[in-house]
């Protein structure tokens, strides 16, 4: 921003196409499915960024949702799928990137914590599924032996975190399940 000012996000987008006609681009941003007035706010700057960047004819073609989100964290799938829907309604696809589900805040029992991760996952999934714009689902990682949220963001309580389908020995969890279900249902 200092050096290119504000156009810098609509240069790269139109650097990018140039690069590669054929490349799919895709803005990505984190902090959007609470239910909180924080990520209300970025829900209301992101998409007044994603109307700018089409009103410019800026090449872009999806909003990659990076949903790191906290197990006890309120979604609200009204208003999450009522932002969905203004994306959609640029003719933007949208992606759901990085989703893991963070256990920090849960308690130390393996089993409640499984089940709080895999009713978030249940619940979210289930949420974005549901809309059609919605084509990619990308997990950041499968098995808790290598997530980054083991360094960044370990739990108080010094438990390894559980926050993928698989655990650290390779098993699946209810998490597991809860995606595949969500991925079976009809929509």
């Amino acid at each position: 921003m200092q050096l290119l000012g504000p156009q810098y996000i609509a240069q790269a987008f139109t650097f990018a196409a140039r690069a590669d006609p054929s490349a799919t681009l895709v803005y990505n941003e984190f902090g959007l499915e609470e239910d909180s007035t924080a990520a209300a706010r970025k829900r209301q700057c992101t998409l007044q960024l994603l109307r700018n960047l089409k009103q410019q004819g800026v090449p872009i073609h999806a909003l990659g949702m990076q949903s790191h989100i906290a197990a006890d964290s309120v979604i609200n799938a009204a208003k999450l799928t009522a932002f969905m829907n203004a994306v959609a309604a640029l003719g933007l696809k949208i992606f759901i990137t990085k989703l893991d589900v963070k256990d920090q805040t849960l308690p130390s029992d393996v089993t409640i914590r499984d089940a709080g991760v895999a009713q978030q996952y249940r619940s979210f999934l289930t949420t974005v599924l549901a809309h059609p714009a919605v084509n990619t689902v990308i997990l950041w990682g499968l098995s808790d032996r290598s997530t980054w949220l083991s360094g960044q963001a370990p739990r108080n309580d010094r438990l390894p975190v559980r926050v993928l389908p698989l655990d650290d020995q390779f098993q699946r969890k209810p998490a597991w399940t809860a995606i595949v279900n969500a991925f079976s249902r009809p929509i």
